[in-house]
């Protein structure tokens, strides 16, 4: 079993507004029992069942092309039932009584409209269609009456490599929506577990082949990161699959940008478990570095700064010297900023035992020390000349 954390998307969930009905006031859930109890001549099975299925019928109905008034007053109709759902699914005994004997029901609603694909990537449908929807998802799956097992049935294998596919959107309210729901189902389904990890390996592989969709890649590293930090030690095989095959390679994409932050998290995470996980990444970061370009040459630069305290002799003398090529390179660039930041890495304890250790390699004495003479008396910048001169001093 995994340890897991949710406190890291409480932030999103206040900022999206999906608060736990156990949040609500006091007021609106007394509203709503009220509201329900005025039904009393209907069955509130029989009444869920009537939702649920009208819903289901008002779905099929967007396929097909109707008057433009015929059309909003389906959609109109939709977004009624789906706040009175909301509103049902807020109440713990509604809950107890009406949702979990019919859980089947509520789940494969909502499964069949979130993946109808007449919604993908259109704002409007979104919000009138699926927010409603994910809003409900939630409430039912961090509802304490709620446990896992009675998702066991309705939630398979299946349903979570369809899910897994909505992250490719657009629309980023959704994916914000996705990536909570996600956490919770990892949280809540243990014996879902498996499955997830699968579909998010399955997902970011096929990013890494097409080298062309990255919609969803951030969302679901973040997710990925909560994952990794709960793996035991010593890691799994499929764990170490995992970075070698998935997380080293996103490294290689040409819109890193886009997902560096959360990919170095994950890295990260691998490397505080298993230290020999650096060569590899090392290795991955040093051969496409991204030369000329001072954002990433930024961020990689601080992950260079992470990675170099794992740093033994045992490292391939070629990877050393390959890494202080790129030092070399990146302390000639006119970005004064990158210069400071390279130097930054001469602060690594384990980085300047090394070159102590190895101060007689051909690579150190004929290419490293003599670049940094050559900068203390040329560089442009009179600080970066003191910050080379105090890193000759501790060589």
């Amino acid at each position: 079993m995994y340890a897991y954390s949710e406190q890291r998307y409480y932030e999103d969930e206040r900022r999206l507004h999906v608060v736990p009905a156990r949040k609500r006031s006091h007021v609106v859930q007394r509203k709503v029992v009220k509201k329900v109890k005025k039904k009393k001549s209907v069955n509130p099975i029989v009444y869920l069942f009537r939702l649920t299925i009208t819903f289901s019928l008002l779905s099929a109905f967007m396929y097909f092309v109707f008057p433009t008034c015929f059309n909003n007053l389906i959609k109109q109709y939709k977004l009624n039932i789906i706040n009175e759902l909301i509103d049902m699914s807020l109440d713990q005994d509604l809950i107890q009584k009406l949702f979990i004997p019919n859980i089947g029901i509520v789940i494969s609603t909502i499964e069949a409209n979130i993946l109808n694909p007449v919604y993908k990537n259109n704002s409007e449908n979104f919000k009138m269609n699926k927010k409603g929807l994910y809003a409900i998802l939630i409430y039912l799956l961090e509802n304490p009456l709620c446990k896992s097992i009675i998702f066991k049935k309705s939630i398979t294998s299946d349903f979570i490599n369809k899910y897994i596919q909505l992250f490719d959107s657009n629309i980023v309210e959704e994916k914000k929506y996705l990536k909570i729901i996600l956490h919770r189902l990892y949280s809540k389904l243990i014996n879902r577990r498996i499955s997830i990890r699968k579909a998010i390996n399955d997902y970011l592989k096929q990013s890494i082949k097409s080298n062309n969709n990255f919609n969803g890649i951030a969302e679901i590293l973040e997710v990925t990161a909560s994952i990794i930090s709960g793996f035991g030690t010593p890691l799994k095989q499929e764990h170490i699959n995992f970075f070698n095959y998935i997380i080293v390679p996103l490294f290689t994409l040409k819109k890193l940008n886009l997902y560096l932050k959360q990919l170095i998290k994950c890295s990260n995470l691998f490397l505080e478990k298993d230290h020999q996980l650096y060569i590899p990444l090392l290795k991955i970061i040093i051969e496409n570095w991204p030369s000329h370009n001072p954002s990433k040459e930024d961020v990689l630069l601080n992950e260079l700064k992470d990675i170099l305290k794992y740093l033994n002799n045992d490292a391939p003398s070629s990877l050393i010297d390959k890494l202080l090529e790129i030092i070399n390179i990146c302390l000639a660039e006119n970005e004064i900023n990158i210069a400071s930041k390279t130097l930054e890495l001469f602060e690594v304890k384990q980085f300047m035992s090394f070159i102590k250790k190895n101060k007689n390699k051909t690579i150190i004495k004929d290419t490293l020390m003599p670049s940094i003479n050559h900068f203390i008396f040329n560089h442009q910048s009179k600080n970066i000349r003191n910050l080379l001169t105090g890193v000759k001093k501790k060589y």
